[in-house]
């Protein structure tokens, strides 16, 4: 081990010469703080830390608190990081053809992107705090996921963040609406959520595409599996609302994660939806807009493993006079008809009554 490794472990932070999001390593000493950079600087001291004066986000001289964070640091805004975050916001604003998602939508979500030879490069999708205060952008490299999808294994990784994209980040759209409501839709991917919401919110005019006056919210989570801990940080904006409609993937991953999700909600507050096809996406790209709306409106009530509601059982229901029952001697007739003829084959039936009511008779 070397000697800037030697002390107790604090946490991560942001690298001030490089950025990125966590690669420096503190350690407490006692007498003062080390830095490693497992990331593309080595290792670096104390007195480095200083004379950059690394900066918080109000853009003070940090004093890390780590009592509250752990071994999952905090995040350090310096200076060359929020220069990199507003350099973002010089990028244009445009749609993405190939999955029908208009500019309009782009523009609603603030959502930008860079282009190479007329195909969608790179989306920069905002993270914010505060109610919208832009503090990093949740990177797509669209070219390296598509060659994941190809089965190719790509160095470069398909999301990547610029600035600050944690659990503790509002969740992607959500400070464009206001608490409360009767509809939250809640999905796992910017892009997924922008089509979910061209579908509920964008209609056509005369001149052309226009948004709705009155629109369903949707969002999504940024943090891929750190999702369940993002909601719990805005536990209080998602569950202000009356039904959140939880529009995952179509498949184990997403039905597992939708799972989670509803489980953390309150009592009849989740709806999953199921789609025809793997995602929203996928629906947008054929320009099934309307399978998206319908399947926000099929959305099942979620129920947690092993309660069943009375539709799920009302073929049973319907079915039990067919079934053979032993009937009570007819001193019971009122028994037999409050349970529909007497005792049935092969169910176990408990009576309860208070003491010396006559139950073993």
């Amino acid at each position: 081990m070397s000697e800037v490794e030697r002390g107790q472990f604090m946490g991560h932070v942001a690298c001030p010469i490089h950025g990125g999001s966590d690669s420096l390593a503190l350690y407490d000493k006692g007498d003062k703080i080390d830095g490693y950079c497992w990331s593309q600087c080595g290792g670096f001291s104390t007195k480095r830390l200083i004379d950059l004066e690394i900066l918080d986000e109000s853009g003070k001289k940090v004093i890390v608190d780590f009592a509250t964070n752990g071994s999952k640091g905090v995040f350090v805004m310096t200076d060359e990081i929020m220069k990199e975050v507003n350099d973002v916001l010089n990028k244009p604003i445009l749609g993405w053809r190939e999955r029908n998602i208009p500019k309009l939508v782009s523009e609603f979500y603030d959502v930008r992107t860079v282009s190479e030879d007329g195909k969608v490069k790179y989306r920069y999708y905002p993270s914010t705090i505060d109610g919208g205060k832009l503090v990093g952008w949740h990177v797509r490299n669209d070219f390296v996921k598509q060659a994941r999808n190809r089965g190719e294994k790509p160095a470069q990784a398909p999301f990547f963040p610029i600035g600050k994209v944690r659990s503790d980040c509002e969740l992607f759209g959500q400070s464009k609406f206001n608490k409360g409501g009767k509809y939250l839709v809640l999905a796992s991917g910017e892009e997924d959520a922008q089509a979910i919401f061209t579908a509920l919110n964008v209609e056509r005019s005369g001149s052309g595409l226009e948004l709705k006056k009155f629109i369903t919210p949707v969002i999504s989570t940024t943090v891929g599996e750190g999702a369940v801990a993002q909601i719990k940080e805005n536990y209080d904006f998602i569950t202000s609302f009356e039904n959140v409609i939880i529009m995952y993937d179509n498949d184990d991953a997403g039905r597992e994660g939708a799972e989670k999700v509803a489980r953390l909600l309150k009592s009849g507050q989740a709806k999953i939806v199921k789609y025809h096809r793997k995602d929203a996406c996928a629906h947008s790209k054929e320009g099934e807009f309307d399978a998206i709306v319908n399947a926000f409106w099929k959305a099942e009530q979620y129920s947690p493993v092993g309660i069943l509601k009375l539709t799920d059982m009302w073929d049973d229901f319907e079915k039990d006079d067919l079934n053979v029952k032993i009937p009570f001697a007819p001193a019971f007739s009122k028994l037999n008809e409050m349970m529909n003829g007497g005792l049935e084959f092969g169910e176990v039936t408990i009576i309860g009554a208070l003491t010396s009511i006559g139950k073993s008779s």
